[in-house]
């Protein structure tokens, strides 16, 4: 099989771990999900070809439903 640049794609995922803030204190599940967005809007502008957004309903991870995050995505 011969592939070519286009049949190769590059993507991220991230269910929206909760990170730790410089002092080492657990950051917000709102601005987990700001910086979601910021690394998503990052990630079309260098060209990455797929973002994927899951869904977990534990207390380490900030998105509950990708919808929500995936239409704040698409708002900007």
């Amino acid at each position: 099989m011969i592939m070519t640049n286009s049949d190769v794609e590059f993507g991220l995922d991230t269910f929206g771990d909760v990170t730790h803030d410089p002092n080492g204190q657990p950051e917000s599940y709102a601005q987990v999900i700001r910086n979601v967005i910021k690394e998503a809007v990052l990630a079309d502008e260098v060209g990455i070809d797929f973002f994927g957004i899951g869904e977990h309903h534990r207390k380490d991870f900030a998105i509950s439903t990708p919808e929500t995050v995936l239409a704040a995505i698409a708002t900007v």
